[in-house]
């Protein structure tokens, strides 16, 4: 039995009807989307994870700037800052609340 039906993807859709390759264009554009969607988050991704490893790389990596700084008991008494208008949170008297 000899079969003339051309059966290769170029002769079926350029013998389709128009809803037919109206349907196969609408397909190929909504995957074309997805596909730039999908590419798009996963580089997306790779970039904050790539940016959240020097992140915590830096973080972890210790204290840069702090070593310049004098440490606070080589200050002398006129460069550190007065602290007569702070008042003691722990010890000292307290009042009751019912004011006795």
């Amino acid at each position: 039995m000899i079969v003339s039906h051309d059966l290769t993807i170029v002769a079926m859709i350029a013998n389709a009807s128009i809803v037919v390759k109206a349907v196969m264009a609408t397909l190929a554009l909504a995957s074309l989307f997805s596909w730039t969607y999908i590419f798009m988050k996963v580089f997306a991704l790779r970039r904050a994870h790539r940016q959240a490893e020097d992140f915590e790389r830096e973080f972890w990596g210790g204290v840069t700037g702090f070593e310049a700084l004098p440490p606070p008991w080589s200050a002398s008494p006129e460069e550190t800052p007065s602290r007569s208008g702070i008042t003691p949170t722990c010890g000292g008297s307290r009042r009751s609340p019912a004011g006795e």
